[in-house]
This record gives structure tokens, sequence and C-alpha cells, in this order.
């Protein structure tokens, strides 16, 4: 998205800052950025927040995991699977809370392994470990393709979420509001 953006604007400079979405909001609130991109069910009411996208996040395996022959697997089993998360401050572990809140459970039910940073040190330390990683499907789809993983559905248990600009409060004045209208009107998600 941001090649084809800056492709359309090449007079639009872009820095790009990477974090969870903690992260990006105090780095919005600080003037540090003009706006962000989250996933998180958490917002500051001090910010504005606009739904771009949906996303559904997946429980997935290496395609080596015993797991990986089976295709779905309950509850009281995903209690007992190592799991590898996204770190505290992550709206993705934001989401990840709610879905088991609304079964009754909290993360300190489940047997937690390591809490990573990125999408991309989880679907690393899952390529080579016995661990189960949830992740947004977006960021698996290639490598479900190549084989490398496997989505396990947990029955019972949606995890979906929005992706959201989140700007401070007012309108979206220059660039943001440039760079909201080019992936808002038809850019292909």
């Amino acid at each position: 998205i941001l090649a084809d953006f800056v492709k359309q604007y090449p007079q639009i400079s872009i820095s790009v800052l990477s974090g969870n979405s903690r992260d990006v909001e105090a780095a919005l609130q600080a003037g540090k950025i003009d706006i962000g991109m989250v996933e998180g069910i958490i917002r500051q009411p001090q910010l504005k927040y606009s739904a771009f996208m949906s996303d559904e996040l997946v429980a997935i395996v290496s395609a080596d995991n015993v797991l990986a022959q089976k295709d779905e697997i309950t509850i009281s089993e995903l209690q007992t699977t190592p799991l590898v998360l996204r770190e505290h401050g992550s709206g993705t572990l934001d989401v990840v809370e709610h879905s088991l809140q609304n079964k009754g459970l909290s993360l300190s039910d489940m047997k937690i392994v390591m809490y990573l940073g990125s999408t991309e040190s989880i679907k690393g330390f899952i390529s080579h470990s016995d661990s189960m990683g949830i992740v947004s499907v977006r960021s698996v789809s290639k490598s479900l393709l190549d084989g490398e993983f496997k989505v396990i559905e947990v029955n019972g248990l949606k995890m979906e979420r929005e992706f959201c600009f989140v700007e401070k409060r007012g309108e979206s004045l220059g660039m943001q509001a440039v760079f909201k209208k080019f992936i808002t009107s038809g850019y292909r998600l």
C-alpha cells in the first residue's frame, strides 16, 4: 500500500514508525506522528478512530506440529496448548483477551510460553517449535498457501477486529486526509 501511495504521490514525504497500538497512540499524542493505524479494541477518549478494514485472528501451528493433523480443537484443548502471543500493549493481544473473556477465561488460564513484539517473530518462533500462535489471517495467507503453517479452528472462539486510523480529534488535514482517502476509496486490501 505504501509503495503504491508513494508512486501516486511522490511529492509527499513519508516516515513510518512501527509499534504496537499503545506505542502508536502515544506517538500520536506526543506529536511524533500525524496519523496511525491500530487494530485494538481499547480506545483512548482523546483520539478519533475510523475503521477501514475487518480482520480475523487465527490460531496457527507449524505444518510439522502434531496439532497440524487436526482441523479444530476445543477451548479446553487450547488451554493446555503452548501459546505464543503478541506483547502487552498490542491491539492483537487486546482482541485475544476480549475473546477469552467472552468465554469466561483470562490469559492466566492459558499455557503461554512467550509474548513477542511482532507477528513476524511469532511466525518465526512457531515454525521452530511445537507452540501455537494467534495472528492475523492476513499475515499468514502466503505461508498457509505454501504449506508452512496450518490454521487450527478453536471451536466457539471468534477473534475478529477492525483496523482503524487513529488521529487527534478534529478534521483530517493535509497528508492524513489524502492517505485515508487513498486507502478507503477502492484500494483492495
